[in-house]
């Protein structure tokens, strides 16, 4: 849950709610063995994690990234959620640096994340996102739409760019390969704040508390 839910459910219900964050666990990992079969390397690719739906914003990521010249490439992990129409069009408007995995689990998906050198999330509307929370565990910067959702984890240790703006986006791709000193900077921000605020450890034990009040 997101700070921008509680209030929605508060606001909605008239009753409090308790707000406890999505929680996350992820160790860094050195490996490039499974980028290889994909012709990938280590800092060599920009990445998306998620579905490929609409409001994702994956058009607009797939719009902006054709703006930038880089040779680096553009990986999008996910696949289609009732939107294969969606897919093939994103696919089509794609160009030759972008590459489409499908899902990926377990140690595939633990190589992209590591290796990769920024994650993008475009995204239109969240709850909370996992995989930007994954993101930031990693130690990864983050470049993210600035919608209240993702600006409540990712203010301050990450690049934000305006919803829906493809330019902006392109503009803040830029910048990122401009500065790759300070995304490494941004990088180990996010991860400190994600061991500070959303370590599970932390997240069950107030999921806990809840529980035991409510005995009281």
């Amino acid at each position: 849950m997101s700070k921008t839910l509680k209030k929605y459910y508060e606001e909605k219900y008239n009753r409090e709610v308790i707000y406890i964050p999505n929680g996350i666990e992820a160790n860094l990992i050195n490996s490039t063995a499974c980028l290889t079969k994909w012709g990938l390397s280590k800092g060599e690719y920009f990445l998306f994690v998620g579905r490929i739906i609409p409001t994702k914003g994956c058009d607009n990521l797939v719009e902006a990234f054709k703006r930038v010249k880089t040779d680096k490439k553009l990986v999008f992990v996910g696949g289609s959620s009732y939107t294969d129409d969606y897919y093939k069009r994103l696919k089509s408007k794609a160009d030759k640096r972008t590459i489409f995995l499908g899902y990926q689990y377990g140690r595939e998906l633990t190589e992209l994340y590591s290796n990769a050198y920024c994650f993008i999330i475009p995204s239109e509307i969240e709850g909370l996102a996992i995989t930007l929370l994954e993101a930031m565990s990693y130690g990864k910067c983050v470049i993210y739409s600035d919608i209240p959702e993702n600006a409540e984890v990712a203010e301050d240790v990450g690049i934000s760019f305006c919803n829906k703006d493809s330019n902006d986006l392109a503009n803040k791709i830029k910048f990122a390969l401009q500065n790759p000193s300070y995304c490494e900077e941004l990088g180990a921000k996010a991860r400190e704040r994600v061991r500070q605020v959303y370590d599970w450890d932390k997240i069950v034990d107030q999921t806990e508390e809840v529980y035991k009040s409510l005995f009281k």
